[in-house]
């Protein structure tokens, strides 16, 4: 098997290694089709992780892949009537009611502030088209929030880390930010819940995700089998990270990005969105969650800071990076749960079909929901920083070994 070699290789203790500990998962309706992991928890010799293998059951912070089970809960909640995608949120999230639009800075590097025209919902903050940005991406926010004395790293504070303005009028354009945090407090507002209990309750044991929580140090079963954090260098040599990134102990849950789980739970949260009897969600609101929700502005927007000839984005490596290795050009879309190729042909030979739902995670996670070829893909890594281009070819590989069948 050429990809297991490859991988295996990758992986491998020594001078040449270009990868740390790694997992890859492949489904189809009926469960999972292909698992295979290489590669140790840890970089470090004096770590009692650096011989041990990293496997399908390795903890991991899988960040932004919190995002598709926070969409999937506010999908539950708008089943139930607790919310509605189209609304004004800002009955259920009052903070909405002082945010602004971030217009520039004056002379004195003051922020400029003005009044949004149209409202914040729901369907904008799950889709990136709210306005709302990070501001660790976004100099701008970065600027804005410096200027206030605000922080950038993620402390555990929610509302610390989310109050920002917006970057443009919701609904007119595309930036990566905290609008999946904001839905996350949303459930909790209307479900008296804490994001982590409704989601134990809804999502985490209907589908028996045994090592899945928001809540760490609460958890030691799924605390002892976490995998040390890696990070690349400039000059693409491996070493043991300094910093794990997230807090092990956040106080609140972020539904952007605070779930830690392992390849062999999260993979059943792909399945179920495979099959067409779904544990999770009624059959309308998983067409709702693959669909382009984007208006023609917003979706040129993203095409374009994925593609888009700017300063560190030379050949639209910034859309192959994050996107698991599409081809640099591929038409994409977003749905309240993913980005979507939206290309008649999919993504080309041996990839992915059009409207194949998939997204990443900060330490270089990847998934990839396929319905129309009843394929779900996961893989697997802690490697800092995020965007490596090696673990994108990876993936790529990955997922045309398995079109191809040869895995």
């Amino acid at each position: 098997m050429a990809f297991e070699t490859y991988l295996r290789e990758a992986t491998g203790n020594g001078p040449d290694r270009t990868l740390p500990g790694a997992v890859v998962v492949a489904a189809d309706r009926n469960g999972i089709t292909h698992t295979f992991a290489s590669g140790t928890q840890s970089l470090d010799p004096a770590s009692p992780l650096f011989e041990k293998p990293f496997a399908i059951d390795t903890t991991m912070w899988i960040a932004s892949c919190t995002k598709l089970l926070t969409a999937t809960s506010v999908l539950q909640c708008v089943e139930k009537g607790l919310l509605n995608l189209d609304a004004d949120l800002a009955d259920v999230l009052t903070e909405f009611n002082e945010i602004q639009i971030l217009a520039g800075f004056d002379d004195n590097e003051k922020p400029v502030y003005k009044k949004p025209e149209s409202k914040i919902t729901l369907r904008t903050l799950l889709s990136h088209s709210s306005g709302f940005g990070y501001a660790g991406l976004d100099p701008r926010l970065k600027k804005e929030v410096d200027y206030r004395g605000g922080k950038i790293d993620i402390t555990g504070e929610l509302l610390e880390h989310i109050l920002v303005p917006l970057l443009y009028q919701p609904g007119t354009s595309w930036s990566y930010g905290v609008g999946l945090d904001w839905a996350g407090l949303a459930i909790e507002r209307v479900t008296g819940q804490s994001l982590s209990a409704y989601m134990e309750t809804n999502i985490i044991n209907p589908l028996g995700m045994t090592s899945t929580s928001f809540k760490l140090q609460s958890r030691q079963d799924i605390l002892a089998t976490r995998s040390d954090m890696s990070l690349r260098l400039p000059d693409g040599s491996l070493i043991p990270s300094p910093t794990r990134y997230f807090p092990e102990n956040s106080k609140d849950d972020f539904g952007g990005a605070g779930l830690f789980s392992c390849a062999q739970d999260y993979i059943k949260v792909l399945i179920d969105l495979l099959q067409d009897d779904s544990k999770l969600l009624s059959a309308a609101s998983k067409e709702e969650l693959f669909k382009q929700q984007l208006s023609t502005e917003s979706k040129a927007a993203l095409n374009f800071v994925l593609y888009g000839d700017y300063e560190g984005n030379t050949n639209g490596e910034v859309g192959m990076l994050f996107s698991g290795g599409l081809p640099a050009g591929t038409d994409v879309g977003y749905s309240v749960g993913g980005l979507l190729v939206d290309c008649a042909n999919g993504a080309g030979p041996n990839r992915r079909s059009k409207g194949a739902l998939s997204w990443s995670g900060l330490p270089n996670l990847h998934w990839m929901v396929d319905r129309e070829r009843g394929v779900a893909l996961f893989y697997g890594s802690q490697l800092l920083p995020p965007g490596d281009i090696k673990t994108a070819e990876t993936f790529a590989k990955f997922e045309e070994s398995i079109y191809k069948g040869e895995l």
